[in-house]
């Protein structure tokens, strides 16, 4: 996912968001996080104090057009974003849960570069997650063709 607003630092408690090196820190040290925990850390803060529905963080991560469960794709991505902010969902000091309608970042933010709220994520062009759907259905066609005209058949 590319972002938006290349030369942001955002701060918040003890930690660092860099976006142009796709880079979260606490206290100088580097804290590992997946792509999609990563780009909903970038579109919360952006969005912060802001509800970021559900909905918008599938089209954020995912696309309109996926063919993955999603449902359970949003709460991964938020419980690994969690557990790598040390957060906690029932005394949230960075991500709050509005039950049944998404989620809000309400930590206080300070911003290095260009305001933070200029910062947004555009979703890639390519869907891996669909290609190799259409791969394995082409895959799956050719073996059927094969098949057919086999000799022992």
């Amino acid at each position: 996912m590319a972002v938006a607003g290349h030369r942001e630092t955002v701060r918040f408690r003890d930690f660092v968001l860099d976006v142009a090196a796709y880079e979260l820190r606490r206290n100088g040290h580097r804290v590992r996080l997946e792509r999609q925990p990563m780009d909903l850390l970038i579109l919360l803060v952006a969005r912060r104090g802001q509800l970021v529905s559900r909905s918008q963080i599938v089209d954020a991560l995912w696309g309109k057009d996926v063919f993955v469960d999603v449902e359970n794709g949003v709460n991964t991505a938020i419980r690994k974003l969690r557990q790598a902010l040390r957060d906690a969902p029932d005394t949230p000091t960075f991500i709050e849960t509005v039950p049944g309608k998404g989620y809000r970042f309400i930590a206080a933010v300070e911003s290095e570069g260009q305001a933070v709220r200029n910062l947004h994520v555009v979703r890639p062009v390519t869907k891996p997650a669909a290609g190799i759907f259409v791969i394995v259905l082409v895959m799956f066609d050719l073996f059927l063709s094969f098949g057919k005209t086999m000799p022992w058949k």
